[in-house]
């Protein structure tokens, strides 16, 4: 659903009515463009707490050069350098139960083994992916999710391919 902005002159009396019907017919695709103001930091600080035990962790385990208070200024440039956008940056976190990072290094890592011998920049050539040298794996990542819809779709399709050469 593409979400377009409309400027309507109505009486006072009827804003808050029509603002609620409003957020109502934009949830309805589930909530996908009803993001608040703000969204995208709070994604970003919650993803840093539970995956990484806060944002230096986060900051150190990149290797992003910024510390205390400078993170906090740097965190969305960094993440949309890195990652491509907020919503990969989500996407490549998200789950039910808790952190994936683990699991899904463990993954690319098994395909990569599999079918380019370990060897990322193959992996990278095979997709006609610009290397990205010591950030391969977690630029791998984010370039799986844009092509593959997330890390396990990837590593479903390439165990299924690696079973057929049996």
């Amino acid at each position: 659903m593409e979400i377009i902005k409309v400027c309507v002159r109505i009486p006072s009396s009827r804003k808050k009515e029509l603002t609620e019907m409003a957020k109502i017919w934009r949830s309805i695709d589930g909530g996908v463009d009803a993001k608040s103001p703000g969204w995208d930091a709070k994604a970003i600080h919650k993803i840093a707490k539970e995956h990484y035990g806060g944002l230096l962790e986060m900051f150190q385990k990149h290797h992003w050069p910024e510390t205390g208070s400078d993170m906090m200024r740097q965190v969305q440039k960094r993440v949309k350098e890195f990652y491509g956008n907020v919503g990969i940056f989500i996407k490549i976190h998200e789950t039910k139960t808790g952190s994936n990072y683990g699991r899904d290094q463990k993954q690319i890592s098994e395909i990569s083994q599999l079918h380019f011998g370990g060897d990322y920049k193959k992996m990278f050539k095979h997709f006609n992916w610009e290397f990205s040298g010591s950030n391969a794996m977690n630029k791998s990542a984010t370039l799986i999710c844009e092509q593959f819809g997330t890390i396990e779709n990837f590593y479903q399709k390439f165990r299924y391919i690696n079973s057929m050469k049996l």
